[in-house]
């Protein structure tokens, strides 16, 4: 699918001390979605089918994440086999992403490495830069993918620039549109902004999610393109802010100058050799409080089980309210904990979901201060984030 046009629709400036929110258009050749709003992930629809009930994931933008080991940089400068493993994780998200209006994956590099060379380290060396580029434009393009990804780089500023310039050259040669990643921390972030939406005309920028706290100016710099018909991206967005009342970050990215937004990617669990088995810590297990927008604990949550039910469309079978019930057995049962880890991610993307629709309601009819007032502390708590 192609991005064919990206339009603002509203700019709400009425909460003072605070970026404009805005409401955009994103019109794709199967569809417009508009914003803000929450993208569905691949992790979200893999606990959707851990669920043992039917319902649905309806958001019209998703993302697939994927963030590269140093293993995995090595293996496919230097093996057969992975390339393959990884267009065929590709195409396996595409595949239960078919009828979203708008798709695309994201590629992240670690910064470090458990074992071995960093990946940036490696592909420091040599052509491995370019030699890496190529293997990802290429499986993008053998996936069929319109628009094609660019991870974020840690490189120097001319070094990047040149980077994004042969990467972009060769992605249009392709006849498909770019997609460029850039980390929220990276040192010369308005420089390398300014670049490519002036350099390219790109209409849509995936930003790798920071606290506002550890990059202030470069969120500030985000309002300068409030008017402009730039679409942000943002990925790998906390779950939690614990520095705020355990507020759910995403819900308040709206009000720092972003439109799209993805949940961090849980790293996945590796059992240590020989360690011990311990219960399951059920605090783990969180929801989405609606009314105040904030990130709690199922076992002390005010949110009756009817009530998670009906958010979740009310399933037919009564498995999920017998689950619900005996929360404490989750603690020994990897089963049951499976199920409601997978509920409870399935009732925060579908609450969140709803939040936003309601707020780009407010944005359209410049009156997000009333939904900020709707919830719960929401305002205080904003002025100090």
């Amino acid at each position: 699918m192609e991005i064919e046009k990206v339009k603002i629709l509203e700019i709400d400036d009425s909460l003072k001390l605070l970026q404009p929110s805005r409401a955009i258009e994103i019109k794709t050749d199967k569809g417009t979605a508009e914003s803000p709003n929450r993208c569905a992930t691949s992790y979200e629809y893999n606990r959707k089918a851990e669920l043992p009930t039917e319902t649905t994931i309806d958001n019209p933008v998703s993302v697939y994440t994927k963030k590269f080991t140093g293993k995995e940089v090595n293996d496919l400068l230097t093996t057969n086999i992975e390339y393959g493993k990884q267009l065929q994780a590709i195409e396996r998200v595409d595949r239960v992403t078919e009828y979203s209006i708008l798709h695309v994956s994201t590629f992240q590099l670690y910064e470090t490495s458990q074992s071995g060379k960093a990946p940036l380290e490696l592909l420091s060396e040599g052509d491995n830069l370019n030699r890496f580029l190529k293997f990802l434009i290429d499986m993008q393009y053998e996936a069929k993918h319109d628009i094609i990804s660019i991870p974020a780089l840690n490189l120097p500023l001319s070094k990047l620039k040149n980077t994004l310039k042969d990467a972009h050259d060769a992605i249009e040669r392709l006849g498909k549109q770019s997609l460029f990643s850039f980390d929220l921390k990276y040192q010369n972030f308005s420089e390398i902004l300014e670049y490519v939406t002036t350099e390219f005309h790109t209409n849509l920028i995936n930003l790798v999610y920071r606290k506002k706290r550890d990059v202030p100016q470069h969120y500030e710099f985000l309002g300068k393109f409030a008017r402009k018909d730039v679409a942000f991206l943002m990925t790998d967005v906390s779950r939690v802010d614990f520095d705020h009342d355990e507020l759910s970050p995403m819900h308040y990215m709206p009000f720092l100058g972003n439109d799209l937004f993805a949940i961090e990617i849980p790293p996945p669990a590796i059992p240590k050799k020989g360690a011990l088995k311990k219960d399951r810590n059920i605090a783990n297990l969180k929801i989405l409080n609606k009314n105040e927008l904030t990130i709690e604990p199922l076992i002390r949550s005010q949110i009756t089980r009817d009530q998670i039910l009906q958010q979740l469309g009310n399933p037919s079978n009564d498995d999920l309210d017998i689950r619900l019930q005996s929360l404490e057995e989750a603690k020994t049962d990897n089963d049951k904990y499976k199920v409601l880890n997978a509920l409870t991610r399935i009732q925060e993307l579908k609450v969140s979901t709803s939040e936003f629709s309601i707020l780009g309601d407010h944005v359209k009819e410049r009156s997000s201060k009333d939904y900020v007032k709707s919830k719960s502390k929401l305002g205080d708590r904003l002025l100090k984030i």
